[in-house]
This record gives C-alpha cells, sequence and structure tokens, in this order.
C-alpha cells in the first residue's frame, strides 16, 4: 500500500520526512499556543479573570484548522501577519486596563447589558473579539498540522 506523500516523497523524503514535518509543526503549534497562554492574560488585565480563555481558543482554532486541512489555499501563509496582528492587537489593549464591570462587592453584571457602563460593554466586546482572533490565528496552523497528519503513515502503537 503506497501513500500520497507528495512533495515529501519527490524530494526523496518519504515517510521519515513526513514524520519530521509532522514533529516540527506540532512543536510549532504547541509553542505558540503555551507562548500566548501565557504572555496574553498578564498583557490584557481583563483575560486574567479567565484563567482556560486562550487555551480554549487555541485549542478550538486548531481543530478548525486541521478540518480545513483538505482545503487547496494553504492558510500557513497567512501565520505570520496574523501573529503580528494579534500581537499589535494586545499591545494596543495593554494601557486600557480593562477589568469586568462589577455594580458592588463581589457581583458581576452578566445578564443585563443596558446598566453597564460604556467601558463594560467595550470589555465584553474585547473578550468576544480576542477570542475569535486568537482562535483564527491557530486555524492558520491548524491546517498545517492537518496535512501534515494526512502524510504521516499511520503508526502502530500497541502491537
Amino acid at each position: 500500500m503506497r501513500l500520497g506523500l507528495g512533495r515529501w516523497e519527490e524530494r526523496g523524503l518519504g515517510t521519515t520526512g513526513a514524520a519530521w514535518r509532522l514533529a516540527l509543526v506540532s512543536f510549532l503549534s504547541l509553542y505558540f499556543e503555551l507562548t500566548l497562554i501565557r504572555w496574553i492574560p498578564t498583557q490584557v488585565r481583563l483575560l486574567a479573570y479567565f484563567s482556560n480563555y486562550v487555551l480554549i481558543a487555541a485549542l478550538l482554532g486548531l481543530g478548525v484548522g486541521m478540518l480545513l486541512a483538505g482545503r487547496r489555499v494553504r492558510l500557513v501563509a497567512y501565520f505570520p501577519p496574523a501573529l503580528l496582528g494579534l500581537t499589535l492587537l494586545v499591545l494596543l489593549l495593554e494601557p486600557w486596563n480593562f477589568v469586568m464591570p462589577l455594580l458592588a462587592e463581589g457581583q458581576s453584571v452578566w445578564n443585563s447589558p443596558a446598566e453597564l457602563p460604556a467601558t463594560g460593554l467595550l470589555a465584553y466586546a474585547t473578550v468576544v473579539g480576542l477570542f475569535l482572533v486568537a482562535a483564527g490565528v491557530f486555524v492558520l496552523l491548524g491546517q498545517e498540522v492537518g496535512r501534515a497528519l494526512g502524510r504521516s503513515p499511520p503508526r502502530r502503537v500497541l502491537d
């Protein structure tokens, strides 16, 4: 049985090259995931309230990207500008020092947007916007992970 490894077989790399490519792309996605998980909440105080916020965005983005692995367009080419855009957005939000709006000590407003101050609505929009941007950045890497998984031969774990 012959696997369609495309350019790896043309270059003579075969399954070993595909395995190295999978390891490299997986390492890069894990590296950027851990880096952004630690860095973004330290820069944007608003995200410090949500401990797994960037992790969930990263996993969702990687999963959606893997679903897009069969697409003809290679999204990984857009990863450096997207990462730069996310970095600039985080640096832009850092001096604003958003916090979740509080009515009284220990009470958070979640269900009545009419009672929120303008910064409260902006804070909620920032939470949703940053989630979507972070997930979008990881979609670009996830597609490449999915492509690498499709090219590597199946591994036998238990014999």
